[in-house]
């Protein structure tokens, strides 16, 4: 594709000429609070407007949202049994609000704490002795907690918040420290409010973004391809001016007579003296795809998805790139917000077992159970041959594979 220079570079004017107040704002925002007394707001225009318009942050975090919705709400026995939840409790999690099921909850709880870095859960619990009847997800844009500037020497989360403020088109509405769990990405030097994954990410979000409004510029505001003039003629004074008839007069020709429809020509035929000067640049200098591709990759190491999810993969990288992706980044997150809700909701101390997300029925991950199994029969098979030998001692042999499975 190419286009007309001046209208390229004024399409691109246009764009730096719009202003990115709200983001560059964002970037440089470095704001601590810890321990000031008052009120907390979180920036959530900036990360809302990456996540709504760049595809490479969008797509890979719906995809961590929605291979974290894939677990299985477990509980674990002190004897480390694995048993399924109540039916209480099951009826809980499986809906837990009447607008959304427990996939769509904890897709959402995913999405909103990577986009904004907070996560916000409100319970409704008639009781402290009964079961919550709602949990539901309260974005950062609607909540913000108010401080009580004492963050040190604190046990609870009430001494550190009074309380949670909800606003909405100018309706406010409070909730007790207690009714609301606070889950954060934290910043390395603030435990207290969490950071936005996308604040890390900030020249490769820019540079795709620009790259994408290059081209929009580019597809757009093409111009003129090229422009048809008369050659100049000459008398014994020099040069002449073309006439302003001769101008009309080429314009005609080339925009009546000439184009790609049936009844016109592709070619000018004319007994004047003319020149064809482009007016395009060629697109394909300036890399802007392969500048995209090239940022995609980086931001999807900064979330933590391996790259075999949206490369041109093998079956079988493909399956190595769901595994990474699970065991490194989804399974940390899951128990961390399985210890955050099993402490907000009583679950331990009300059944007796530990709260877990569990994903070993997704098939990518079964591969890796099979792949054990096997592996700890060829094992076994070959210690017991060591052993029929006399080499090795059935206390050795227990004691590999003690060391190399776990189990003997």
């Amino acid at each position: 594709m190419q286009i007309g220079i001046g209208e390229f570079f004024h399409g691109i004017g246009d764009f730096f000429r719009g202003g990115r107040r709200s983001m560059e704002r964002f970037w440089k925002d470095t704001t601590k609070l810890q321990i000031s007394e008052g009120k907390v707001i979180i920036n959530t225009d900036a990360p809302h407007e990456i996540y709504t318009t760049i595809p490479q942050i969008r797509i890979p975090i719906n995809r961590l949202a929605s291979m974290f919705a894939n677990g299985v709400y477990k509980m674990e026995m002190p004897d480390k049994t694995i048993k399924d939840l109540p039916d209480d409790w099951f009826k809980l999690f499986n809906k837990p609000n009447v607008l959304q099921s427990g996939n769509a909850f904890m897709e959402t709880y995913m999405k909103q704490l990577k986009i904004y870095g907070n996560n916000y859960i409100r319970k409704s619990q008639p009781s402290k002795l009964s079961i919550p009847k709602s949990l539901i997800n309260i974005s950062p844009t609607y909540l913000n907690p108010v401080l009580t500037g004492k963050l040190f020497d604190q046990v609870d989360m009430e001494g550190i918040v009074k309380y949670y403020e909800y606003t909405e088109n100018g309706s406010i509405k409070r909730f007790e420290t207690k009714e609301i769990l606070w889950s954060r990405i934290e910043d390395i030097d603030n435990p207290l409010i969490g950071q936005s994954v996308t604040k890390s990410m900030r020249w490769p979000i820019s540079n795709t973004d620009l790259a994408y409004k290059y081209l929009n510029a580019i597809s757009g505001k093409k111009g003129y391809l090229g422009i048809l003039s008369y050659e100049s003629k000459k008398d014994s004074a020099g040069e002449l001016p073309q006439s302003p008839e001769e101008k009309r007069e080429i314009e005609r020709l080339y925009k009546e007579q000439n184009g790609v429809e049936d009844d016109q020509k592709q070619t000018l035929i004319t007994s004047a003296s003319v020149k064809y000067t482009p007016t395009t640049y060629p697109t394909g200098q300036l890399l802007l795809l392969e500048q995209i591709d090239a940022n995609a990759l980086t931001i999807l190491d900064e979330l933590g998805v391996n790259r075999n999810l949206f490369l041109n993969s093998t079956y079988d990288n493909l399956k190595h790139g769901l595994r990474s992706t699970q065991t490194d980044t989804v399974q940390p997150i899951a128990d961390s917000f399985c210890q955050s809700m099993d402490e907000f909701t009583d679950f331990n101390a009300k059944t007796g077992g530990k709260l877990i997300l569990d994903y070993s029925h997704l098939s990518y991950m079964q591969a890796d159970n099979l792949q054990e199994a096997n592996t700890f029969a060829s094992v076994s098979s070959a210690l017991n041959a060591l052993v029929s030998s006399g080499i090795i001692t059935n206390v050795e042999a227990k004691l590999r594979l003690t060391n190399q499975f776990g189990k003997s």
